[in-house]
Parts: structure tokens; sequence; C-alpha cells
């Protein structure tokens, strides 16, 4: 198989995989707990089954394509880099947190 042909193999399975484990999820797990289950513990175990899934991807990428998980390289940044991409997400936060309470104040009644 080729390179590209191993690729899309894996993206398709991961995409299959994901999308009967979102669809049958919360039916699965009301059945197994009989209904019993509380949204809490519905939610916890809905994200355990996706921690579950993304693990076994992470393991097809190693064992069956034996490629790293990410495809690009890592590139080593400063450390002034990272805090200046934390100091612009909190300061868009902040922004966008003032914008929005300007909209709320200007057309609620």
């Amino acid at each position: 198989m080729s390179l590209n042909g191993r690729y899309a193999l894996g993206i398709l399975l991961t995409f299959i995989l994901l999308g009967i484990v979102m669809l049958y999820v919360f039916p699965a797990i009301h059945f197994i707990s009989e209904g019993t289950a509380t949204p809490t513990a519905t939610f916890v175990y809905s994200r355990i089954i996706l921690w579950i899934v993304l693990l076994s991807v992470i393991l097809y990428s190693f064992l069956i394509e034996k490629q790293p998980f990410l495809l690009w390289q890592d590139i080593a940044y400063s450390f002034f880099f990272y805090l200046k991409k934390v100091f612009s997400l909190y300061l868009i936060c902040a922004v966008g947190g003032a914008f929005l309470n300007f909209l709320i104040r200007f057309f609620h009644p």
C-alpha cells in the first residue's frame, strides 16, 4: 500500500471509530447502567471512552503506521515566545469579555 493510502486508511478508520463512539456512547452507558447513572457519571464515562479512542488512535499511529502521531516536526521556541502567547490569549479573552459586556448592556432593556 502506498504512503498516501496508508494515511488515508488511518484517517478513515479514525473518523469511523469516532463517529461510532459519538453515536453510541450515551445509549451504551444508559444500557449498562440501566438508566441509574447520574448526568455527572454519564459525562465522566463518556470522556473516559473518548480518551480510550484517542489512545487507540495514537497506538495505531505508532504500531501500524510506524510514524509519529504528529506529522510535523517539533520546533523549539524560547520561553518568551510562550509567555507572549499566554499573555495574548488573556488579552483576547479580556477584550472579548469587555465587548460582550458592552453588547449585553447596550442591547438589554
